[in-house]
């Protein structure tokens, strides 16, 4: 009887696994889900805003999950700024005892290097046999270039319940590593044995509502971007216009982000020199 419901237990919790059940995972830090669909993960040091440092993505596991009970998981991503540094963009496996194991997500010959602005998949890294790929160095010092079955060997050998996993996180936290303390990363899908994100068909953008998103991170900017007129008042309406090309050429998305990014920058670099001047002022 005792292995009759050992069996069905186990039964029990492959069906778990082998079905995902689509969900959001929890967003925090500079991570922000955009009408498309898509997980936009952002670090920005190079502001004074502390909250978008770093950002994650994590789904929270059911209780008692272990490590080796971990089947499946899968990302898909794409790096659009700067790229791949330090560590970021990696999936985390939060262990219940406070430490954590790294995978690092690019390339196998350098986990640390990848294209940017190209789509990334990952469909299953549980028993990746990858040097590097995964870092158990929270768990045991020295072992932060490690492979999946040397990962799972460590973590077997620990007390029961320094074995249970609480959440699986992909986060990105290497603005820090590039010239203009950025690094932006879109998540599509992330799967987490029976957890899955995968973002939906995009409806068709509003090109109004892009544009004043747009106008939002820099009122200033914005029509000086946009406006041809005297008084560039015309700067709405000609981003509106912009922005149903790029609708219609299905890049409106990037186009978006490349000019809030600008947008940004330009009015981070008018302030610094503002500042700038200010200061030479009162020296003299």
């Amino acid at each position: 009887m005792k292995r009759l419901l050992s069996v069905l237990v186990a039964v029990g919790f492959l069906s778990v696994v082998g079905t995902a059940a689509a969900q959001s995972p929890t967003l925090s830090g500079g991570a922000t889900l955009g009408p498309d669909g898509v997980i936009t993960l952002v670090s920005n040091t190079g502001d004074a805003v502390a909250g978008n440092d770093s950002s994650s993505a994590t789904f929270t596991l059911p209780a008692g999950t272990t490590f080796a009970q971990l089947a499946t998981l899968g990302v898909e991503f794409n790096v659009t700024d700067d790229g791949c540094a330090a560590g970021s963009p990696r999936i985390t496996i939060h262990l219940a005892s406070g430490k954590n194991v790294f995978v690092y997500l690019g390339a196998a010959a350098d986990v640390n290097s990848c294209p940017l602005n190209q789509w990334i998949s990952w469909p299953n890294l549980i028993g990746n046999a990858d040097n590097g790929r995964y870092d158990t160095s929270q768990v045991q010092a020295g072992t932060q270039v490690t492979t999946y079955a040397a990962a799972l060997a460590l973590i077997n050998g620990l007390p029961a319940g320094e074995q249970i996993v609480s959440s699986v996180s992909l986060d990105v936290d290497a603005g820090y590593a590039f010239d203009d303390k950025e690094q932006t990363v879109l998540l599509r899908k992330l799967v987490v044995n029976g957890l899955l994100f995968t973002a939906k068909k995009p409806k068709k953008q509003n090109p109004a509502q892009l544009c004043r998103a747009q106008q939002q991170a820099d009122p200033a900017g914005f029509k000086s971007h946009y406006g041809t007129n005297k008084n560039k008042a015309n700067a709405f309406g000609k981003c509106v216009s912009r922005m149903a090309k790029a609708v219609e050429a299905g890049a409106a998305m990037k186009v978006h982000q490349q000019t809030v990014k600008s947008l940004k920058a330009k009015k981070a670099a008018k302030a610094k020199a503002a500042a700038k001047a200010k200061g030479k002022k009162k020296g003299r």
